[in-house]
């Protein structure tokens, strides 16, 4: 389930205004009230609170420095009721047609923000960043039009899920190489032959599909594995990459995967230089999430077993 802000209560903007004149100090009080410090600090700053910039005299209290509970209750009424600022994509608009017709047609909301720049460079009223999208889909109310939708998208995820997920307990890849070392022939797409590997992962990592897409020419090969294990995925690439020549195999880039703890037995299996990017650097393996997830959308979700895997293998194109 997403997850749900409640507004401020007047008694709640009482106690922020009674425990300001008491000193204490804006912290404890969103503790004491179990909201985010966060919120609290957001409200004070919205609502006409400001630090008293002379201490008050012996025996006197510390004022509020302004913050009242009844005109911030009334204010954030009145901003609640009209907002500042309307939503760009929403139903009814010209730009959600588009955005749903791009969508059921199998593009991703990368596909279309980057479409739209291209067929309406001239018009940035029918423009809009995918996460734009995203965000739009996400907050239409519960019904059958956002599960239609949500539906059209490659994930198809009835929640929208965060970007990070914690550290991996693990630890790094041991002996990785920084992204910062790749030459500028391969950071600037100078000539092909510089991959990037990423995987496809089916049900409980079983089975998996090996994605290679070349930087330059965005020529995509696949290797089928049986796991998701470091051992299949050094089995699978090199397998694939020695198919390729040399000439034309020249590095690979990956994310931190665990699957590629192995990468210096690919290196020497291949003959080629590998990079481990830093999860942080754009740039690093973006440009290959698209074909990935678009071989990703072949398979069925939820699938199990080497026999599901063949079937659907037919179905990916050049094969």
């Amino acid at each position: 389930m997403g997850k749900i802000y409640e507004q401020l209560s007047i008694e709640e903007r009482t106690m922020i205004q009674t425990q300001l004149g008491l000193g204490i100090k804006p912290a404890a009080i969103a503790a004491g009230l179990k909201r985010s410090a966060s919120i609290l600090s957001r409200e004070l700053h919205r609502n006409g609170w400001t630090r008293p910039k002379l201490p008050r005299g012996p025996g006197r209290p510390t004022v509020a420095g302004g913050y009242g509970a009844e005109s911030a209750h009334q204010r954030a009424r009145v901003c609640t009721v009209t907002p500042r600022v309307e939503r760009r994509l929403h139903p009814g608009t010209a730009l959600w047609g588009h955005a749903r017709r791009y969508l059921k047609a199998g593009s991703s909301p990368e596909q279309m923000a980057g479409t739209l720049a291209l067929v309406h460079a001239e018009t940035p009223s029918l423009q809009v960043a995918h996460a734009t999208i995203y965000t739009a889909i996400y907050a239409m109310p519960r019904g059958e039009l956002r599960t239609e939708i949500i539906g059209w998208l490659r994930l198809g995820h009835a929640e929208r899920r965060p970007r990070a997920r914690g550290e991996d307990r693990r630890g790094p890849i041991p002996d990785r190489v920084s992204i910062h070392g790749r030459p500028p022939e391969i950071a600037e797409r100078l000539v092909p032959g510089h991959w990037e590997g990423d995987l496809i992962k089916g049900a409980h990592n079983r089975p998996a599909v090996g994605t290679r897409v070349e930087r330059t020419t965005w020529f995509t090969v696949l290797s089928k594995m049986d796991d998701a294990s470091a051992e299949s995925a050094l089995s699978g690439f090199s397998h694939v990459l020695n198919r390729i020549e040399a000439q034309k195999r020249l590095s690979l880039t990956y994310d931190q995967g665990r699957e590629m703890a192995a990468h210096q037995r690919l290196t020497e299996a291949t003959g080629g230089r590998s990079t481990a990017p830093i999860r942080t650097v754009p740039g690093s393996v973006a440009s290959m999430r698209t074909p990935t997830v678009g071989c990703a959308s072949t398979f069925p979700r939820g699938a199990t077993g080497a026999a599901t895997l063949r079937e659907s293998w037919t179905r990916l194109p050049g094969h």
